[in-house]
């Protein structure tokens, strides 16, 4: 059990809530030929915790992509999104305590973790610790659709995620979170500032996470003018137009053969970035509700140009950030930028990856479930390898809302067709969302991770609670847990006291169980009671998740009436009986007439006399 003071029964932080802190200094260089990263990191490390830490783990994620990572021997032959091709892994030359050598007692690298042991512990309560590790690795063609490299229009696209050396997150849960990277489960990461410089040569453009810090030593004027009046237009425009990608003396300032880019992130648990020498760059302005403006860029190569294709992706970035912005909780950072790669889609803090071969509704799918994952787990930083279905189910969720919204319907969600997901989810093997993502293969993980727990939301908010309810806790837990890190019970507990709503029966049958539903009419008989004919109807519930029931009667000669039975009647029984005064002449009865459950067996749902 949490302890209250960290972690409220209400579902918010605690008075004494605690959580550690990671900042991030790092210079690296690419070398285009080798295809190979080297560079130094300098962590910053705060121990917020009451606890002495003897010793600190660190992730090493491009260990995953080596041949004899455990990641590669669990990753099954057939399953082709999570495998690895071109990686080395990454290499540890030198790693020192900052300040004090003497500090240092030795480092372990195990698989995709790496174990710093001190000779004299870090202290308590604020005590501070920097890392110098320098290091090495070969950017992977392909990693686990997370990060890697690929030829379009005859340039590379690098994808760079997996970069540095990352910190582990010690909590008060589980002290050290040090889960190793098997591919399916991703990233829980400390917040912290990042301050990055990227070298590499000239004719390379650069996005990343976060905002660039010396457009004048990278940018030609009259790129920088297009970009600053990309910053204030609702309109996309054309940073590097079509019919310049590519060419060095128009797009690349004069003089050094290589460069430095430099960039910024405050208040982060990442930063990727992505490069190449043929990018088309466009960019608008997203208005935020307060008035800001966010800038909303795309990079890509010029096979994805055109309105049928990346042409709107900066006009997809645009919808989903304002939109989000006003219905939850405003975007905090001041950049989004969305790269056409050979990365599967993908998110990180300010910076999503989209495949190449994306088009129309499925480009707006991507693009718009990645931009709401920079709600959910950049700005709430939920543990995605343990507890994945929170940020991946919430991100399809949001984006069932994000549909109906964009051009007024112009795209489907995933789950926009909710009745055939509900089918779905019916007719497959019963999933729980709690498994760890890495325990999964196939459809099984998508429907545990993605469409149970956003089907689960909706129906939450459309059914159970109603939006009102729901729209004020889903924003309190964002609210309250923004830049922290929650548990699956902080969100149960959040929602159920800011909707007033004890929903433990819901939660635990969702989320944990694999439980079903088969609600059922036993029988229809007609009595008279109190001198008046009235319908005696007995329901059966066959199933073990319990769920309030509409009921709904329908006439020959009145408007059909619905009455519902609160989730209280399952609590108590499993068979209910009650007397209905029927409005007309009774034609037939219909349980969950609106298809919102998912009932296992529709047929025995209805009645006709």
């Amino acid at each position: 059990q949490p302890n209250p003071l960290y972690r409220s029964a209400d579902g918010r932080p605690g008075v004494a809530y605690w959580q550690n802190r990671a900042d991030y200094d790092l210079r690296v260089e690419l070398d285009t030929i080798l295809h190979e990263i080297t560079g130094t990191a300098l962590i910053t490390y705060t121990n917020n915790s009451p606890q002495t830490l003897p010793y600190l783990w660190l992730h090493l994620d491009q260990n995953a992509f080596k041949a004899t990572s455990r990641a590669t021997a669990v990753t099954e032959v057939e399953e082709a999104r999570h495998q690895s091709a071109g990686g080395t892994g990454i290499d540890i030359y030198d790693l020192q305590v900052e300040g004090d050598a003497a500090r240092l007692d030795a480092f372990l690298v195990e698989d995709t973790r790496l174990q710093v042991r001190l000779n004299q512990p870090l202290a308590a309560q604020g005590g501070k610790i920097t890392l110098r590790i320098s290091y090495h690795f070969r950017v992977p063609e392909y990693g686990a659709d997370r990060t890697g490299r690929t030829r379009e229009n005859g340039a590379w696209i690098y994808e760079v995620a997996q970069w540095y050396p990352r910190m582990a997150v010690y909590d008060d849960l589980r002290g050290w979170n040090v889960e190793p990277y098997l591919g399916a489960g991703e990233f829980f990461c400390e917040f912290g500032s990042f301050d990055y410089r990227i070298t590499l040569p000239r004719e390379y453009i650069v996005v990343g996470s976060g905002v660039l810090q010396n457009s004048p030593e990278v940018l030609p004027q009259r790129l920088q003018q297009r970009l600053d009046r990309a910053r204030k237009s609702a309109e996309t425009v054309f940073v590097i137009p079509p019919d310049e990608a590519g060419k060095v003396a128009q797009t690349r300032p004069a003089g050094k053969e290589k460069l430095t880019w430099h960039f910024r992130m405050e208040n982060t648990r990442d930063v990727a970035w992505a490069c190449s020498r043929a990018f088309i760059w466009d960019a608008a302005a997203a208005t935020m509700p307060s008035g800001r403006k966010v800038t909303a860029m795309s990079v890509y190569p010029p096979s994805c140009a055109g309105e049928g294709a990346f042409g709107r992706s900066t006009e997809y970035l645009q919808g989903s950030l304002e939109f989000y912005s006003r219905m939850w909780y405003e975007y905090p950072f001041a950049e989004m930028v969305s790269v056409a790669g050979g990365v599967g889609g993908i998110e990180y803090p300010g910076l999503t990856f989209v495949p190449t071969a994306r088009r129309g509704e499925a480009l707006w799918r991507t693009t718009d479930h990645e931009v709401a994952h920079c709600w959910f787990p950049m700005v709430v930083g939920t543990n995605e390898r343990r507890d994945g279905w929170i940020d991946e189910g919430l991100a399809t969720f949001m984006g069932y809302y994000a549909a109906q919204y964009f051009n007024e319907g112009e795209y489907s969600s995933y789950i926009s067709d909710y009745p055939a997901m509900l089918e779905r989810l019916v007719n497959s093997p019963m999933r729980n969302s709690s498994t760890y993502p890495d325990h999964y293969h196939g459809a099984g993980y998508y429907d545990a991770y993605y469409f149970k727990p956003a089907v689960g939301m909706v129906l939450l908010r459309e059914y159970i609670l109603g939006p009102q309810r729901f729209d004020y806790a889903f924003q309190t837990f964002i609210r309250e847990w923004a830049y922290r890190h929650p548990q699956p019970g902080d969100l149960f507990a959040c929602f159920n006291n800011a909707a007033g709503e004890d929903l433990s029966w819901f939660w635990m049958s969702w989320f944990y169980y694999t439980d079903w539903v088969d609600f059922a009419v036993s029988s229809v008989e007609e009595i008279e009671k109190d001198g008046q004919l009235q319908w005696r109807i007995k329901l059966k519930d066959h199933g073990n998740m319990r769920l309030p029931l509409e009921v709904r009667f329908l006439y020959e000669d009145a408007e059909p009436e619905t009455i519902r039975l609160p989730v209280e009647v399952w609590l108590k029984t499993r068979e209910w009986t009650f007397d209905h005064a029927p409005k007309g002449t009774l034609k037939g009865i219909e349980l969950d007439p609106d298809r919102w459950l998912p009932d296992t067996k529709r047929q025995n749902n209805s009645w006709s006399n």
